[in-house]
């Protein structure tokens, strides 16, 4: 019916709200897919408990402590000890 309605040009009687009304319930559908495909995500995102981004260092610029010689030297030798 389609095809002859295009080639033809012999209108279908009720083609075009036929298609009107498939067209809207098929938009409607995917409109609340999507809904639901967001709820979906987000309630994933929450059941992993993990943070949007990961922290490589933890800085404070308002403490700045100095370790002392004494300090650094136990530290490289807490590395590297000596075979």
């Amino acid at each position: 019916m389609a095809v002859r309605t295009v080639v033809l040009g012999n209108p279908v009687p009720g083609f075009p709200s036929l298609l009107v009304a498939i067209l809207f319930l098929g938009g409607l559908q995917l409109i609340f897919l999507g809904i639901i495909g967001e709820y979906l995500g987000r309630t994933f995102d929450e059941v992993k408990r993990r943070p949007l981004y990961l922290v490589r260092q933890w800085t404070r610029p308002h403490r700045v402590v100095q370790a002392s010689p004494r300090t650094r030297q136990q530290e490289s030798e807490k590395r590297s000890p000596d075979p």
